[in-house]
């Protein structure tokens, strides 16, 4: 049996830093979709799973006899020994899996979209239940040996469920934020793009030190779980009317509207010590050939990247400019569906 399986990857729109704090944010699922080909044969009992994708030192071949500690490292042959393990319908194919599509940059979820394709793809083969509610467990399964620890869920929401999310952390539950659906009008007449900022001979902002920033240049001394309510409210008390109006904007279809709120959130930012010099970069000259908005999108620093809203119309003219300043950019599209696994 083959299945071809996809999952979107995912964009912040509004609210990287501030969510931190309990604010709210807007995810949007994007695609074009990440894709798997995956393809099971009979095995009589002596179950594998082997993955292949473009860089080959992520490639990987596992028994279901192999003990969990032996991929411990592999998001995608630990979902496989947890799930075959729980579906004796897997115990008995030999499992072929192969990247087809993926988005070439980090920072887009990528680890939990291809983690949802892989559940969605599990699931088909085994003939299990299948659902948004329950490859966003796989997609979570995936991203929290990708990432070393428990995330966010946000990606492996955006991955599973597509769309515009809305969400927020929980201090009561910190493992499981609030994610509910948002709204987004029609795009006619606009498009979003994505800036790689990247440079192969520089190195990534580390997570955690843009964050530690952003704290430290809130006058913020204590962890987030540590703060009293107020304490935390007063660190995005800045944002919270602009996500209010960057909502609603967004369900109206008010385009002018929401490039100007996507400026203000990148200041507030920028202010807050997130962005580098490419970041600034790209969002001059996204700006300076007709832009709508420009802001990072993620968690920002040296090769964060940015998204761009444009009038069709500009939108060649703006990809140009990047690209002659040595800038990946990627127009993109709000995924309507979530991860999906079909026959062919």
């Amino acid at each position: 049996m083959r299945i071809r399986c996809s999952a979107p990857g995912k964009v912040i729109l509004f609210g990287e830093h501030y969510v931190v704090y309990g604010a709210s944010g807007l995810v949007a699922a994007i695609g074009p979709d990440n894709e798997i080909e995956m393809e099971g044969e009979p095995a009589e009992g002596r179950g594998t799973f082997e993955y292949r994708t473009t860089i080959k030192a992520h490639d990987i071949t596992v028994a279901l006899s192999d003990p969990p500690d032996s991929v411990s490292s592999h998001a995608y042959a630990a979902l496989y020994l947890k799930r075959a393990k729980q579906w004796p319908a897997l115990q008995n194919l030999r499992i072929r899996a192969r990247v087809k599509k993926i988005w070439p940059l980090k920072g887009v979820g990528n680890s939990a979209s291809l983690g949802a394709c892989i559940g969605a793809g599990l699931r088909a083969l085994a003939g299990e239940k299948t659902g948004a509610a329950l490859i966003f467990e796989d997609a979570q399964t995936a991203d929290e040996v990708a990432h070393g620890g428990r995330p966010s869920g946000i990606d492996a929401a955006a991955a599973a469920y597509g769309g515009v999310l809305e969400f927020e952390k929980d201090f009561s539950n910190p493992l499981r934020p609030k994610i509910g659906p948002g709204r987004i009008a029609e795009m006619k007449g606009v498009e979003f793009l994505l800036i790689d900022t990247f440079q192969p001979a520089s190195a990534r902002g580390n997570t955690g030190e843009l964050v530690a920033n952003f704290a430290k240049n809130n006058g913020v001394g204590k962890k987030p779980g540590e703060m009293t309510a107020d304490e935390r409210e007063a660190v995005f008390a800045p944002y919270l009317p602009l996500f209010l109006h960057a909502k609603r904007a967004l369900q109206d279809g008010e385009w002018d509207t929401v490039g100007r709120l996507m400026d203000e959130n990148h200041r507030l930012l920028a202010q807050k010590g997130v962005s580098d010099a490419r970041i600034e970069k790209a969002v001059a000259i996204c700006k300076s050939f007709g832009a709508l908005g420009a802001k990072l999108s993620g968690a920002g620093g040296a090769g964060g990247v940015v998204i761009a809203l444009a009038r069709k119309e500009k939108s060649a003219g703006i990809q140009e400019a990047l690209a002659v300043e040595g800038f990946g950019c990627y127009p993109f599209r709000i995924a309507k569906e979530g991860a999906r696994a079909e026959k062919e």
